[in-house]
C-alpha cells in the first residue's frame, strides 16, 4: 500500500508541559522522565489498507498508555500537490518524540479520559441502550460496563452523552408533546388532554393503561386519590388514581398532569377517569383521599353516590401535631391522644356525642385545640372517618391512603430525579406500571393454584377454585369467632360483610356443619385472571357509527372556517403524533452544574414535609435542648416583664403605639420566626409559617402571577420557600416584602 505515514508525539522540548508536569510531580511526590516511544512505531509491515494501518497503530499506543488519533489525511485523485497520506498524533498531544513515565517503572494511565478511548463498543452500547430502557442510573450500567470489560475506559460524562444521544435518536424531529402522544396511541393508552383558552399550550393530561382499564372495571369498589410533586421540571401536580384488587395488591387506575389543584381541574380529571369506567352506571363506592377540599368537592361533583372517606392516619398526625404545639405537657399528650383515638374508634353511633363531650372535658384547659378539632374534623366529616359510619361501608379495609403514598414513592423511586419531562414520567409510570401487572398476575395464579391445607375440608369445597385465596383466608379468620358469636348478629356486628362483601360470623355459624355457598361472597372475588373479564369488556358494544354520522352531518352543514376546524380536531386523533399541543412555558433549567445545595433539593424527588413532621422536628430540637439543665449554684436571672425590650431603638413619636418587641433568632428566618411568634406559635413554629405560605402561592399560582408581575416572580417567590435545612439561611431564603407580604395576608 503506497502511504506515506507521519507520527507527531510529544516534544522534549515543550516548557509549558514540563512545567504542568513538575506541578503534577510536587502534589504527587513521583519524579517524572522523559522517553521516546517513536522506536514503537516503526515497521516494515505493509497494510493492505488504511484501516488495517490504523488498527495497528492504535492497537500499538495503547499498549504504551496512550491513544493516538488522525491528525490530517489526504487521497491522491490526479490534481496536482494532492497526495495519498495520513498523520497520526497522540490524542491529548500537542507533537514531539518522548512521553512521560515515572522513574519507579509505574507507567501514567492516559488511556483513561480519553474520548477515543472510552467510545463504547456495539455490544456495549447495545447494552447501555437495554439498560437506559430499563430505567437504571448512569452509575450502575457504568459498573456493569467495567464490570463486563476490564479493559473499558469509558467514562460516566460518556455514558451520560450515550444516553442522551440514544433518546434524542429515539424522539427524532418530533416536539415533546408530539412524542407523548406518539406515545400514549402506540400503546393503546386511554387519554384525554385539554389547552389553556386561547392557546395551543397544554393545561391537563389524562391517561391510563389499557390492562389497567380492564382491572379498574374489574375491581371497582375502592378508590384512592392523591397528588404527588415534584415528579418534573414544569412543576406540574400528578394525580394519581390507584385501585385494589381481589388478591389485597394495589394497581395504578390513572394518572393527571394537572396545571393546579383547583376544583375545576381535579372535575376533569375525575370526569375522565369516570369515562373509562366502561360498565359501571354508579362509579366506585368508596373513594379514600386526604382532607383536600377542592378533591372533595369534585369527588361529590363527578361521583355523588361514591362514599368519600378522609386517611384516618394523616388525621391523627395532624390532631397530635396540633395537640404538641397547644398542650404543655408530654404527659398530657397521651390522655388527650387517648381520648381522641376513643372518638375515632367508636363503633356506636349512640355512644359517640358521650365521647366527644369526654375529649372536651379533658381539654377543657385547651380551647384552641377543642375547637380545631371540632370545627376541623368532627363537625364536618366524621362520617368519613369514624368507625361507626365507616364500618358500614364496603372500602375492603381501606381507610388510610397509604397505597397510594407507596405508589407515589414506587414511581420516585424509578423518576431518580424531578428535571424530566413528560416523555420521561411516562417512561417511568409504564415500567411501574408493567411491574404492578406482573405481580398482580402472579398474585391470580398463586390463588388459584396454591391451596393451604386449611381450605381443603368440606366447609370450603364450594369456594376453593371459584374464589381468590386472600377471601378465604379473611373467611377462615372470620370463622374462629363463630363459638363466641354464634347466631347474634349483634354480638357479630357484620363488619366483615359490610366492609368486604364476604360472609361474617354469624352467616358462617348457619352453616358450620355444611358448605358456604358461592352466592353468599362478593362478585368481585371471584374474578380470577385478566382474561376473566369478559363481562367488564364491553368493547363487543362500543361503536362510533351514531357519533360519525353526526359528525358528517355537520361537516356538510358549516361553513369553511367550521371544516378547518373539524378537519384539524380529526386529524388531531388520527395522527397523534402531529398534535399542535405545546409543552407548559415554564421550564426549571436542567442544564449546567449544581452550584448549591439548594439546587440539588430542587431536583430531588422528595417530597415537602407535612405540618406533622414539621411539629415532630421541632420538638425533637425543643426537647434535646432542653434536656440541658442550668447547674447548680447559678442563679437563673429573670428579665422585667414590663420593659420593653429594646424600645429606645425606635423614635419617641413611635413609643405610645409600640405594645411588643419580639426579639428572635437571627439565622436568616428571622421574617418567618417573627409572624410565628405574633400568631401565638411560637418562633420555633417558623417552617409551618412557610409550608403555609408555600401552599398558598402554589394553589393560586395563576392569581399571583397576575399580581406580582409574571410567572416568574411566582417560581422565584416559590424557591425562596424551600428550606431543606433547619439551619442558617441564604439571602435567597429571606422572608421578602411587599411580596411575600400578600401571601402573608391572603393566608
Amino acid at each position: 500500500m503506497d502511504m506515506e505515514v507521519g507520527l507527531i508525539t510529544k516534544r522534549s522540548d515543550d516548557v509549558e508541559m514540563i512545567y504542568m508536569e513538575e506541578l503534577m510531580n510536587s502534589v504527587h511526590q513521583h519524579e517524572l522522565v522523559e522517553e521516546d516511544y517513536g522506536t514503537h512505531f516503526t515497521t516494515d509491515e505493509v497494510f493492505p489498507s488504511r484501516e488495517d494501518l490504523l488498527e495497528w497503530v492504535r492497537r500499538v499506543a495503547y499498549r504504551l498508555g496512550f491513544v493516538i488519533v488522525i491528525i490530517r489525511s489526504d487521497i491522491a485523485n490526479g490534481k496536482q500537490g494532492r497526495k495519498t497520506y495520513v498523520l497520526l498524533g497522540c490524542e491529548r498531544g500537542g507533537g514531539g518524540g518522548s512521553y512521560r513515565k515515572y522513574k519507579d517503572g509505574l507507567e501514567v494511565i492516559v488511556t483513561v479520559g480519553h474520548p477515543y478511548a472510552g467510545r463504547l463498543k456495539a455490544n456495549e452500547h447495545s447494552m447501555l441502550v437495554d439498560m437506559t430502557k430499563s430505567m437504571v442510573k448512569p452509575s450502575s450500567i457504568l459498573r456493569t460496563l467495567k464490570e463486563n470489560n476490564k479493559d473499558n475506559m469509558t467514562t460516566i460524562k460518556q455514558v451520560y452523552n450515550a444516553r442522551y444521544s440514544y433518546k434524542r435518536s429515539v424522539r427524532g424531529p418530533r416536539i415533546e408533546l408530539q412524542q407523548l402522544m406518539m406515545l400514549l396511541d402506540r400503546d393503546n393508552y386511554l387519554h384525554w388532554s385539554t389547552c389553556h383558552e386561547s392557546s395551543n399550550i397544554v393545561s391537563d393530561i389524562f391517561w391510563t393503561h389499557p390492562d389497567a382499564v380492564k382491572l379498574l372495571n374489574a375491581f371497582n369498589i375502592v378508590f384512592l386519590m392523591d397528588t404527588t410533586y415534584k415528579t418534573n421540571k414544569y412543576q406540574l401536580p400528578l394525580l394519581e388514581i390507584v385501585g385494589v384488587t381481589c388478591t389485597g395488591l394495589s394497581f395504578s387506575a390513572g394518572f393527571a398532569f394537572l396545571s393546579s389543584e383547583k376544583e375545576k381541574n381535579f372535575i376533569w380529571a375525575l370526569q375522565k377517569f369516570r369515562g373509562s369506567l366502561l360498565t359501571s352506571h354508579v362509579g366506585p363506592e368508596v373513594i379514600v383521599c386526604d382532607r383536600d377540599l377542592a378533591l372533595i368537592n369534585a369527588i361529590n361533583m363527578v361521583f355523588p353516590k361514591a362514599r368519600n372517606l378522609l386517611c384516618r392516619f394523616h388525621i391523627n398526625k395532624n390532631v397530635k401535631a396540633k395537640c404538641k404545639m397547644l398542650v404543655d405537657s408530654a404527659e398530657a399528650w397521651e390522655v388527650v391522644m387517648d381520648s381522641w383515638r376513643t372518638i375515632i374508634d367508636c363503633t356506636d353511633i349512640a355512644q359517640f356525642d358521650e365521647f366527644v363531650k369526654s375529649f372536651e372535658t379533658i381539654c377543657s384547659p385547651w380551647s384552641l385545640l377543642v375547637e380545631y378539632v371540632k370545627n376541623t374534623w368532627i363537625i364536618s366529616h366524621k362520617e368519613k372517618f369514624v368507625k361507626c359510619w365507616t364500618d358500614s361501608l364496603m372500602d375492603l379495609g381501606n381507610t388510610t391512603s397509604n397505597r397510594v403514598e407507596l405508589a407515589h414513592w414506587s414511581l420516585k423511586r424509578i423518576l431518580q430525579n424531578s428535571m424530566g419531562d413528560l416523555c420521561s414520567c411516562w417512561d417511568a409510570i409504564k415500567h411501574v406500571i408493567i411491574l404492578q401487572h406482573n405481580e398482580i398476575k402472579a398474585s391470580f395464579e398463586m390463588s388459584l393454584h396454591v391451596i393451604g391445607h386449611t381450605f381443603n375440608v368440606q366447609l370450603y369445597k364450594m369456594l376453593v377454585g371459584f374464589v381468590f385465596k386472600h377471601a378465604l383466608i379473611l373467611i377462615a379468620e372470620e370463622f374462629d369467632r363463630v363459638n363466641d358469636v354464634g347466631f347474634d348478629s349483634e354480638c357479630c356486628g357484620c363488619v366483615l360483610r359490610r366492609t368486604h362483601g364476604l360472609p361474617c360470623a354469624c352467616q358462617l355459624a348457619r352453616y358450620a356443619m355444611s358448605v358456604i355457598p358461592l352466592n353468599e361472597v362478593h362478585v368481585m372475588w371471584t374474578r380470577l385472571s385478566f382474561s376473566d373479564l369478559s363481562e367488564c369488556d364491553p368493547s363487543s358494544e362500543l361503536s362510533i357509527q351514531q357519533e360519525w354520522d353526526v359528525i358528517l352531518s355537520r361537516f356538510k352543514q358549516v361553513d369553511m372556517c367550521g371544516k378547518v376546524t373539524i378537519k384539524n380536531k380529526l386529524r388531531e386523533i388520527a395522527y397523534p403524533d402531529m398534535t399542535t399541543l405545546c409543552a407548559p412555558l415554564n421550564v426549571v433549567k436542567t442544564k449546567g452544574s449544581q452550584k448549591s445545595q439548594t439546587n440539588k433539593f430542587q431536583r430531588s424527588t422528595k417530597r415537602i414535609p407535612s405540618y406533622f413532621e414539621h411539629v415532630d422536628r421541632i420538638h425533637i430540637v425543643n426537647d434535646s435542648s432542653s434536656s440541658l439543665k442550668t447547674p447548680k449554684g447559678k442563679v437563673k436571672v429573670t428579665a422585667n416583664t414590663n420593659a420593653i425590650p429594646m424600645l429606645n431603638q425606635f423614635h419617641l413619636k413611635c413609643h405610645p403605639y409600640i405594645l411588643d418587641v419580639i426579639d428572635v433568632k437571627v439565622d436568616g428566618h428571622c421574617g418567618f420566626r417573627t409572624i410565628a411568634s405574633l400568631l401565638g406559635m411560637g418562633e420555633e413554629s417558623w417552617p409551618l409559617i412557610i409550608m403555609d405560605l408555600f401552599k398558598e402561592i402554589s394553589q393560586w399560582r395563576e392569581e399571583y402571577a397576575t399580581l406580582l408581575g409574571g410567572h416568574q416572580r411566582v417560581e422565584h417567590i416559590k424557591r425562596s420557600l424551600l428550606v431543606d435545612e433547619l439551619s442558617v439561611a441564604s439571602v435567597d431564603k429571606w422572608m421578602t416584602i411587599p411580596d411575600m407580604g400578600y401571601l402573608i395576608a391572603s393566608r
